[in-house]
This record gives structure tokens, C-alpha cells and sequence, in this order.
């Protein structure tokens, strides 16, 4: 067909609409735009004379991408799973898909990946304390995937281990801890707050190891103490406490009550 002046007739149908369309190509090649995500569409290609004759026609199909998830929300995090949900792709109505989902934690100790029915899932078996990257991808019956939409969250640390009172003097108090659970490795330090039965105000002070000293207290005052695990990017777990009551005249213990984790 060299030197013979001509075109291309593209005429397209997806396997759920009734209606074909059709554009005409100068050239070998052309986009075809303004398809519906995750169909079949079949496409037949005719070349055309000035006059108007056209040739037989080659035919080929192929399945668009399906739409990818909306953004994805973290509906809940706790130390061994989170729970996502996300928004319906778009334009997927009565197109059977499911959602395929990866994650992998930020120190790569920890990669897997599930699949969902719906919108959302709770991925469970995590570890404490790892910052994860989770990936929804839209997936179609023959396997089909849409681009993928991510979000990344830190599991919470573990919380210390029971509290021990270790001394009591009259103006102070030495408390240590168990190491909380799974995170070797895991840089991360301790909050501690505590207030007396007497006084409004709470304080606080961080200790970077399992144990310290709050001093400064006042004698004869119950003190209730509160102890959480913080990792460096301040996500905290939940707390474990105790109680301690201190004699006013010699500092001596006369009740320790243990509150356990809230």
C-alpha cells in the first residue's frame, strides 16, 4: 500500500455493551480513551480507501484495568493488628472483583499478603512496635489488577511488664518493670506519670531503661503510678499501673494495691 493514499477504521465494543464505537486513524497506531475499567473490549481495524473501500478486517480483545481502591482509612491499631477500609473503585458496578492486599513491616522481618471480598479487612498476627506498609490492589476474576493505593502504620509497642515497687522512702518511691514483649531490637523508652490522692496536677518524667526513681514526693500521700511503653515516633501502648501509700512520719509502706493494665 505504499503510495496509496489510505486510513484505519477502529471500531470497539466491550463484552457488556450492545452499542459499538468507531474512530478513524491516520497512522498504525491510536489510543483508544473513555473505555469503562475492568471490561472486555473487542477492537476491529479495516483499512480504507479515499473511495470508501475497505479491506477485511483483524480483529484482537483485551480486558481494561479495573478501577483501584478509593483512599485507605486505618480504622483501628493495636499491637497485633490493624484494620483498613477503603472507598469502592470507581465505575466497578456488577464487575466482579475482589481486593488483594500486601504488607510488609519496615525492618522486612515480617511480608504477606491476603485477600478481601469486600472493603475492608482486619489483618491480624503482626508484630509490636513495626511500622507497616499495606497495599490495596482491585483484582479481577482472571487476575486482572488495577494500580495499587498504599498507607503505612506503626503497630503499637507492647505494654511493660508488671510493676514492681522496689523501695519506699518519704520522699520517693523506686519502680521497675518487666521488658514488654516482641520488641528486641525495637528502639523505644517508658512514660511514666504519676499523681498523689491529694493533689490535682499529674506528672510525668521518661526513663530509658526498665526501671527509675520518682522523687520529690510528699510523705502520707497514696500515689498512683502509670507506666507505658513509647517507641521513637511516640506511639504509646496501653498502660499497666499501681498504687503505693506512704506512712507521714517514717515513709514506711503500709499498702501497695496493683491496678494492672487499662
Amino acid at each position: 500500500m505504499d503510495g496509496i493514499p489510505h486510513s484505519f477504521k477502529i471500531t470497539f465494543s466491550s463484552s457488556v455493551e450492545d452499542n459499538p464505537l468507531s474512530i478513524t486513524a491516520p497512522f498504525n497506531s491510536t489510543v483508544i480513551s473513555k473505555l469503562r475499567p475492568g471490561r472486555e473490549y473487542s477492537f476491529t481495524v479495516t483499512t480504507v480507501l479515499k473511495n470508501g473501500t475497505q479491506s477485511k478486517s483483524v480483529s484482537t480483545s483485551v480486558r481494561t484495568k479495573p478501577s483501584p481502591p478509593g483512599k485507605i482509612k486505618i480504622d483501628s491499631v493495636e499491637i497485633d493488628s490493624v484494620s483498613l477500609s477503603w472507598s469502592s473503585p470507581d465505575n466497578m458496578d456488577g464487575m466482579p472483583h475482589s481486593f488483594y492486599i500486601t504488607y510488609s513491616s519496615s525492618d522486612k522481618s515480617h511480608q504477606d499478603s491476603i485477600t478481601a471480598p469486600s472493603n475492608s479487612t482486619v489483618i491480624s498476627e503482626l508484630r509490636p512496635g513495626r511500622e507497616y506498609s499495606f497495599t490495596v490492589t482491585t483484582e479481577l476474576e482472571n487476575g486482572t489488577q488495577s494500580t495499587p493505593v498504599s498507607i503505612s502504620v506503626c503497630t503499637k509497642p507492647s505494654p511493660p511488664g508488671k510493676i514492681k515497687i522496689d523501695s519506699v522512702e518519704i520522699d520517693s518511691v523506686s519502680l521497675s518493670w518487666d521488658s514488654p514483649a516482641g520488641l528486641d531490637e525495637i528502639p523505644h523508652s517508658f512514660k511514666i506519670t504519676y499523681s498523689s490522692s491529694f493533689e490535682d496536677n499529674t506528672l510525668s518524667i521518661t526513663a530509658p531503661s526498665n526501671s527509675t526513681v520518682t522523687s520529690e514526693l510528699r510523705p502520707g500521700r497514696r500515689y498512683s503510678f502509670t507506666v507505658t511503653t513509647v517507641l521513637e515516633n511516640g506511639t504509646q501502648s496501653t498502660p499497666v499501673s499501681t498504687s503505693v501509700y506512704k506512712d507521714r512520719l517514717s515513709g514506711n509502706q503500709l499498702c501497695l494495691s496493683e491496678l494492672g493494665q487499662s
